[in-house]
């Protein structure tokens, strides 16, 4: 039976100068005991008097758990998660500045973790999207060309793009696809859109599905091992998204936008209210650009996506 109010848990994220992120692992007797977890507890809440605020939180449970104090950090996430017999809102910050050697000050066992080496199923379900989420960069570019890569180098040497073009037929588009993946580094991901088929026969690529696809999907149509994302516009889009587990999200339109004029824009007050409804990572997508990305982040985005911003 899941209890009625959820549990308000802060979460640090924590990294060393080898940008190693510090993990701990459960004690066996407590819920969901020996799992891996990032360092926080529970808010403190009840009388006026006992309420924290997300930063008291975080820098007693930081100082309790592993022993550091906490001298700036920055919110990174929201989570809301529903296991069997309890519901959890985990409010997530990156300490961006401390002091101290971290340990297991309540025996458990810790230590600092290369990010490629974090395992999913090696945590919690609800820390899934947190993990995702690190791996994610600021930026997810929309291109409908793979000249795009050709146009030089620095900035335009985005890690994250999907690949749209609703102009050509399913065979100029894989023909296009393929051209793609020969020019693609090492570092970068290709993610291409409502192909399934396509990102099952490749194994290298991601999959992104349109809101109609997404919609008709009732499982996850692609391995764990591949990205899949979704576009979403609205929360029975996003619950949807979360239903068949994809790894982000885009939320379109923020703001007013040139190739959707019609659609009308979310605003950045009813994109925040959206984010805070769902677990999954999400970009902020329509109308921004990359001077956005502070804000976008600010209220829970990972990063900002789009066409012409980039």
């Amino acid at each position: 039976m899941i209890s009625p109010s959820p549990l308000h848990i802060i979460i640090g994220l924590i990294f060393n100068k080898k940008n190693q992120i510090l993990i701990a692992r459960r004690p066996q007797h407590t819920h969901l005991g020996g799992y891996w977890e990032f360092p926080g507890g529970k808010v403190k809440s009840g009388k006026i008097k006992t309420n924290e605020t997300h930063n008291q939180a975080l820098a007693r449970e930081l100082k309790e758990e592993v022993g550091i104090e906490v001298k700036a950090s920055q919110f990174f996430m929201t989570i809301p998660h529903h296991y069997s017999d309890r519901s959890v809102i985990l409010h997530c910050y990156k300490v961006t500045d401390y002091q101290g050697e971290a340990f297991g000050c309540e025996d458990q066992q810790v230590r600092w973790c290369n990010m490629n080496e974090l395992n999913c199923e090696d945590f919690p379900a609800a820390n899934r999207s947190i993990i995702n989420a690190l791996r994610l960069p600021p930026f997810y570019v929309i291109t409908e060309t793979p000249s795009f890569l050709k146009r030089g180098q620095g900035e335009l040497n985005y890690s994250f793009l999907q690949f749209r073009a609703p102009h050509l037929s399913q065979d100029n588009y894989r023909k296009a696809a393929e051209q793609f993946l020969v020019q693609l580094k090492p570092e970068q991901t290709l993610l291409v859109n409502s192909d399934i088929e396509f990102a099952q026969a490749h194994s290298q690529v991601g999959l992104h599905l349109n809101s109609r696809t997404l919609m008709h999907c009732e499982e996850r149509p692609i391995p764990f091992s591949q990205w899949l994302a979704a576009s979403c516009h609205n929360l029975e889009e996003l619950k949807h998204a979360e239903k068949i587990q994809v790894d982000f999200v885009t939320l379109s339109p923020v703001c007013l936008t040139a190739t959707h004029p019609d659609a009308e824009a979310l605003g950045w007050q009813k994109f925040h209210e959206l984010i805070q409804q769902t677990s999954l990572p999400v970009y902020a997508l329509g109308g921004v650009n990359k001077k956005d990305l502070a804000q976008a982040q600010q209220l829970g985005a990972v990063g900002i996506s789009g066409i012409s911003a980039f």
